[in-house]
């Protein structure tokens, strides 16, 4: 039996058109303090909590979250 891929998803949009992104400051600039984060390349949300669930669990958000088929 075949395990089901994993996919991490955009918790704005849904999409899975994410990349990782550059460093995301926090609070103040001066200080320098960052964390590592996705960018999602469709709707351009960044942050750290970009979901990671089953194919068929990320399918039944979309339809129930975001309405998509």
């Amino acid at each position: 039996m075949v395990k089901e891929k994993d996919v991490q998803f955009c918790p704005n949009c849904g999409s899975t058109n994410i990349r990782d992104s550059e460093l995301v400051p926090i609070g103040d600039p001066l200080k320098k303090v960052a964390f590592y984060g996705w960018d999602c390349l469709d709707c351009g949300y960044t942050g750290k909590d970009f979901f990671i669930v089953s194919g068929t669990e990320h399918k039944k958000i979309l339809k129930e979250k975001f309405h998509k088929k």
